[in-house]
């Protein structure tokens, strides 16, 4: 009941990489029904899991080991591929679990695909409020109010003041 009310992709597979269990949210991501990947490898939804070819190898240098206590701070960045075969960037952690005697992988996802598109939406906004204030005519100076310092200015401006984009940070 948990899994199928979180926003997180939970995915455990076997130590071959065989599908166990895939989450509704898993269904919604991916594209795929629970019967459709259930026994499928791991590597069709992560294909860059697999090491110099080896699946068994990838999971167990993805996976953090809860036996030795290990804990992984922070998901690593890769891509998924969805059923149309589109890729996606996710963040994924795993980690290998003991159960009924047998060792599972249990995968958390997070689809980072808007994040993605937001961080390079302002990119692409601060790219072009930089065209736009060093293309402009006039003299612009950029004062931080805390330290009432200069933080910034446009090449005309560093010109009519005589002063290098150095010198502007000292």
């Amino acid at each position: 009941a948990i899994l199928d009310h979180i926003k997180d992709v939970v995915i455990t597979v076997t130590a071959d990489g065989a599908i166990c269990v895939f989450n509704p949210t898993g269904e919604q991501l991916f594209g795929y029904s629970q019967a459709e990947v259930i026994g499928v490898s791991i590597a069709r939804l992560l294909p860059d899991l697999p090491i110099q070819g080896s699946l068994s190898r990838g999971l167990q240098s993805f996976a953090v080991t809860a036996e030795r206590g290990e804990r992984q701070l922070e998901p690593r960045a890769t891509e998924a591929r969805r059923k149309n075969g589109e890729l996606f960037p996710v963040e994924a952690s795993a980690s290998l679990v003991r159960i009924d005697r047998r060792d599972v992988y249990v995968f958390c996802l997070r689809d980072m695909s808007e994040r993605q598109q937001a961080g390079q939406a302002l990119r692409d906004s601060e790219a072009r409020y930089r065209t736009l204030v060093e293309s402009a005519p006039e003299v612009i100076v950029v004062i931080d109010t805390r330290s009432g310092c200069c933080a910034d200015a446009n090449e005309n401006a560093l010109r009519f003041f005589g002063v290098t984009r150095a010198s502007l940070s000292s």
